[in-house]
């Protein structure tokens, strides 16, 4: 639909710089009888031009924001979260300061026995943040005005009586690693809780 708005604002563009002899205001430009008449053709065609361009950057901008999010965060899943993370498609705006996620699916951790291959699945999830804030901390701190999370599914599967699937994200989150004997050591603390 967006793609579509975008061509149409271009063709709008096109035919607003189209006189009604069929000639463009370029060419009139040029056959124009004086240099006021000339100029005044040159600036309404950059006109044309820039309104053009910005509609069509203000049509694909999001779509293409949009589509280089989900890339990034699919990219990046398993350094931020140490599991792969998969959806069907993310809708960010700016404008509402928030973001909604559809066909969210998180990956259980490697290593395990797991009866399930994910962990945690959601038909939409849907994140409003203080932009004010993130913006301030430069991004170092954000705080959420409203999580909206619909038809979770959460797989919380034991391996043992000590090891469920949940907390290697939780221990690599929180910066704990095994040392060689198989004991928990906390090198840092990234989240807090």
């Amino acid at each position: 639909v967006l793609l579509s708005v975008g061509v149409l604002a271009l063709c709008i563009c096109t035919v607003a710089l189209q006189s009604p002899s069929g000639t463009s205001w370029m060419t009139l430009s040029f056959l124009a009888s004086s240099d006021g008449e000339a100029a005044e053709y040159s600036r309404l065609h950059s006109l044309a031009e820039v309104l053009g361009v910005f509609t069509f950057i203000l049509v694909m901008g999001p779509m293409v924001l949009n589509g280089a999010l989900k890339f990034l965060i699919e990219k990046f899943d398993r350094v931020a979260l140490s599991v792969d993370v998969h959806m069907e498609r993310i809708r960010f705006s700016l404008c509402s300061r928030s973001f909604t996620i559809h066909g969210l699916q998180v990956d259980n951790p490697s290593g395990g026995n797991w009866k399930s291959e994910w962990l945690l699945k959601a038909d939409s999830v849907e994140v409003t943040f203080q932009l004010g804030l993130l913006i301030k901390s430069l991004g170092a701190k954000c705080e959420l005005e409203r999580l909206c999370v619909n038809n979770l599914i959460i797989n919380y599967e034991l391996e043992s009586i000590t090891s469920n699937n949940i907390q290697p994200i939780v221990d690599f989150l929180e910066g704990v690693k095994l040392d060689q004997s198989s004991r928990k050591i906390r090198t840092k603390k990234l989240v807090e809780y």
